[in-house]
């Protein structure tokens, strides 16, 4: 790959990047990052409560609740609610 071909592809991919940035300079994740780092499990569910609620067809969103869940050690609570998440990605799959 030459050098022009190379800058091209790295322009592609920050673009691709930028689109995953809020206004506020932070992707998704970071938010994540810190509570999880401070050992903030319920500050992360409650995060994460929020996102899933806003994003009810985002499946990962589902699922970050459901692990948030078992952080908290709600481990019932967890399962039911990862439970049919699992049984219609299977369904999905047939």
């Amino acid at each position: 790959m030459d050098n022009e071909n190379r800058i091209i592809d790295l322009n592609s991919r920050r673009k691709e990047l930028d689109y995953n940035i809020g206004e506020d300079g932070y992707e998704d994740w970071e938010d994540d990052y810190e509570l999880i780092s401070k050992g903030d499990y319920e500050g992360l569910k409650k995060l994460r409560q929020m996102m899933a609620e806003n994003n009810p067809k985002d499946i990962y969103a589902q699922w970050r609740l459901g692990e948030a869940y078992v952080l908290c050690k709600e481990y019932e609570k967890a399962i039911d609610y990862l439970k049919p998440l699992y049984i219609n990605t299977l369904i999905m799959r047939i």
